[in-house]
């Protein structure tokens, strides 16, 4: 079981049509995690093409980590989901996948989901991660 995942924002690999209406590095959102017991990073990327979710050895993981930090930009919170979730997203897409995955309610746009994170005690998954100037 993870017990605290990483939640990265980032622009994503291609643009799409909405993405006239999203805020340059706040355009996609995923999450990474630990699983202690399965000795396992798990990387839950949901995407409009479909959703990929990796099982990794803590060896091989650390080039993926890598990556996705650089691709964010160092824009990635530390958050501890909630035992259980007691409603469906309201958005789709990436932003309701992670949402729905942390079982909080989500935001309608990965900015929102990073403001939203920050009031509910997220906290900076890197030391030298820029908050933004979300507050």
């Amino acid at each position: 079981m993870v017990r605290e995942w990483l939640v990265f924002f980032a622009d994503g690999q291609r643009f799409a049509w909405w993405d006239v209406w999203t805020r340059p590095g706040f355009r996609h959102v995923l999450a990474a995690g630990y699983d202690a017991e399965a000795e396992r990073w798990v990387i839950f990327d949901p995407r409009a093409t479909g959703t990929t979710i990796l099982l990794l050895h803590q060896g091989e993981a650390g080039a993926k980590l890598a990556e996705l930090i650089e691709a964010s930009a160092g824009r990635a919170l530390r958050v501890a989901p909630r035992a259980r979730r007691m409603f469906q997203p309201l958005a789709g897409g990436c932003v309701g996948a992670v949402a729905a995955l942390l079982g909080i309610r989500g935001a309608l746009s990965p900015p929102g989901l990073y403001r939203q994170l920050l009031r509910m005690g997220a906290t900076a998954a890197f030391e030298d991660s820029p908050r933004h100037g979300f507050h």
